[in-house]
């Protein structure tokens, strides 16, 4: 029986792992087909590969367009369970959205040193051509749709299909994939510690209302 489970274990963990991986290929092929693909196309090549615009709608739709519905159907029939639902107050929430800066600067900061150190002081953060960007389109991405998008995978998702096996197990395995997710060591361990906070505060109340508007007002700040 042991055996069972643990072989049930390893596949469904292991499905959630081609899943992200998927999502992340998918998108990646997708953003070289914009880039080298509709980038060739006379007249508005140049404009959907160096413009403002063409770097917000190259990197964020083929990710929220093709590859997350896709991996989203290798997530689908995996079991799972959500948390019970309950309110979370006001003080909580500016509590826990206190907690969330402090972690995410101190993370930030952990991130550019080992980058720095790492790399000799030439590694560069390609992040912050997105954070400095003024399109409008940058509002709709980091504040509401990735938010969203990011809450419902690796809080919604991966928590309800793991919780089965432990919540600080499943607390950890959210804010990990999150963090990973990410592919930079300038993001990861800021990402991490608020994956981490995210899945805590998803747990205690089941709502991804919570989690979702804490990540919008980090993302926007």
């Amino acid at each position: 029986m042991n055996e069972i489970n643990e072989k049930g274990t390893k596949k469904i963990f292991s499905r959630i792992g081609v899943a992200l991986c998927v999502i992340f290929l998918v998108s990646t092929v997708m953003q070289i087909v914009w880039v080298y693909g509709l980038g060739q196309i006379p007249g508005i090549g140049a404009w959907l590969t160096e413009s403002s615009w063409g770097m917000w709608l190259g990197t964020f739709v083929p990710m929220y367009l093709i590859g997350v519905p896709v991996g989203l159907l290798i997530f689908k029939g995996i079991p799972g369970e959500a948390p019970q639902e309950n309110k979370l107050g006001v003080g909580d929430f500016l509590v826990y959205l206190l907690i969330s800066f402090f972690l995410m600067y101190a993370g930030n900061i952990i991130g550019n040193t080992l980058s720095a150190i790492l790399s000799g002081g030439q590694a560069e953060n390609a992040l912050l051509d997105y954070a400095m960007d003024t399109n409008p389109l940058k509002i709709l991405v980091m504040v509401i749709l990735a938010p969203l998008v990011e809450e419902y995978i690796f809080r919604k998702v991966i928590i309800d299909k793991t919780r089965r096996y432990g919540e600080k197990m499943a607390v950890f395995f959210s804010a990990l994939t999150f963090g990973l997710f990410h592919m930079n060591l300038f993001q990861f361990f800021y990402a991490f510690a608020l994956g981490w906070l995210l899945a805590y505060v998803y747990l205690r109340t089941g709502r991804l209302r919570y989690t979702a508007l804490l990540h919008g007002i980090i993302n926007f700040q």
